[in-house]
């Protein structure tokens, strides 16, 4: 059985509802379906008591414990060889930021300074193709991950960072732009305000690629009291990927995404400027608190610096 589907298990188990697990593991609902059906013919029992509305059954229950412990002991032996590996390295793994290929612009620009001055340091970008970032963090498979967290819900998400053992760098703060088929009336006009881009699907590359401007969007929809709309695409470059004409189809980007020239060749497409959001979303670093490897404690010292100043 594959570990990805007892994951994926383990969070609707969670959920108890194939919706919200299926927007949490960026899969379809009918994916997440089918996945849970074939792993209840693979164990030969139903895990899941569908005429109770979507409870788990008493196997699905044991079974629960049992998988949460495999996931546990497998993570933990992954995260002890990879660190065992790297200690032995000046290396420092970052998270390589999917999406928009500018994205990580100014991380880039910090990793450069540092590593000017250490010729012994080796930078490995890293993508990143799991559904939580901050295990991904705290087990060694990442030293530094890269995030977008809305200003709505900043406090209360640092705040659970730090209570797994994470520590929470601002680098800097934006607002967004819509990249939509030039066809559709609100491209024409070049602006909108939120509440007019609340019939769009918004587009995300790649879907089971983590995202965090999934979650920050979804923040954003949230705190104007609106519910937002995802449409996922199976490449990973936003320059590359196709919108529906039939459909309200737009790509979320930074505004810098309006000088990119793979954007702009697009002869298809326009941004739209969004009036009412030109600030609020906030890039962040994650470093574990209590680091064990001195290349990373002094990158994470060398970024508090950089910001301070």
């Amino acid at each position: 059985m594959r570990l990805e589907t007892l994951r994926e298990f383990t969070v609707f188990a969670r959920e108890l509802n194939v919706s919200r697990a299926a927007r949490r593991l960026n899969l379809a609902q009918s994916t997440l379906s089918r996945h849970l059906i074939e792993m209840e013919k693979e164990l030969g029992f139903d895990v899941i008591d569908r005429k109770s509305g979507h409870s788990l059954t008493s196997a699905g229950i044991k079974f629960l414990s049992s998988a949460e412990q495999m996931l546990i002991i497998y993570d933990k032996a992954v995260a002890q060889c990879v660190q065992t590996a790297r200690d032995t390295q000046q290396v420092i793994i970052v998270q390589e930021y999917g999406g928009h290929p500018d994205v990580s612009a100014h991380l880039s620009s910090l990793v450069g300074q540092f590593t000017s001055n250490n010729d012994n340091l080796m930078i490995e970008w890293e993508r990143f193709s799991g559904y939580d970032l901050a295990d991904a963090v705290q087990n060694g498979i990442l030293d530094v991950g890269q995030t977008v967290i809305h200003a709505s819900v900043l406090s209360s998400t640092i705040e659970d960072y730090r209570q797994r053992g994470l520590v929470v760098l601002p680098l800097y703060e934006e607002g967004i732009v819509y990249w939509m088929r030039r066809e559709d009336p609100l491209a024409q006009a070049g602006h909108a305000m939120l509440g007019q881009l609340k019939g769009h699907a918004i587009a995300m590359p790649f879907g089971k690629v983590y995202n965090p401007m999934r979650d920050a969007m979804s923040d954003l929809f949230f705190s104007r009291d609106l519910t937002p709309l995802f449409s996922y695409s199976r490449t990973w470059s936003v320059s590359d990927m196709g919108l529906p004409s039939n459909e309200r189809v737009a790509c979320v980007l930074p505004p810098k995404a309006k000088s990119d020239s793979s954007l702009m060749q697009r002869e298809d497409m326009s941004f739209v400027d969004v009036d009412d959001v030109k600030d609020g979303f906030i890039t962040c670093l994650l470093f574990r608190d209590d680091e064990k490897k001195d290349s990373v404690a002094l990158f994470k010292e060398f970024v508090r610096k950089q910001l301070a100043e």
